[in-house]
């Protein structure tokens, strides 16, 4: 049997940094490492916003994607309970359109392109 007290202190430091996304979900569980961010790319232009994240261990089903008016969230919780969970949140430059994103996961990688929102000039009459 293990000592009880060294079994202790390991579960009270894992639940000690449990961290919360965007919309206040949980993105590590206890006694679970920490998530890392992983590499990614960003190009912006006037009309989009692009991001292409380097995923080389997790599969689609893994992956969780937010897109907001503001930014893109991404969460990526593996199934293995020993492998570390990505997490990054990327704000965009300007307003972005939800309803126009598209995803693509390929060979380890996704491909995340948003398109921007328009401003539009209002005159007062």
């Amino acid at each position: 049997m293990r000592n009880l007290d060294d079994e202790l202190d390991r579960m009270e430091k894992g639940m000690s940094h449990v961290i919360f996304d965007f919309e206040c979900h949980s993105v590590t569980r206890c006694l679970r490492p920490l998530p890392v961010t992983p590499h990614f790319r960003i190009e912006e232009s006037a009309e989009n916003f692009e991001i292409r994240i380097s995923l080389p261990v997790a599969s689609k089903e893994d992956v969780h994607l937010n897109v907001d008016g503001e930014g893109i969230e991404v969460l990526v919780d593996p199934v293995d309970p020993t492998s570390r969970p990505y997490y990054l949140r990327v704000d965009a430059k300007g307003p972005l359109d939800p309803n126009g994103a598209q995803a693509e996961f390929s060979e380890g990688v996704l491909k995340i392109v948003s398109r921007k929102l328009k401003k539009a000039r209002i005159k007062v009459r």
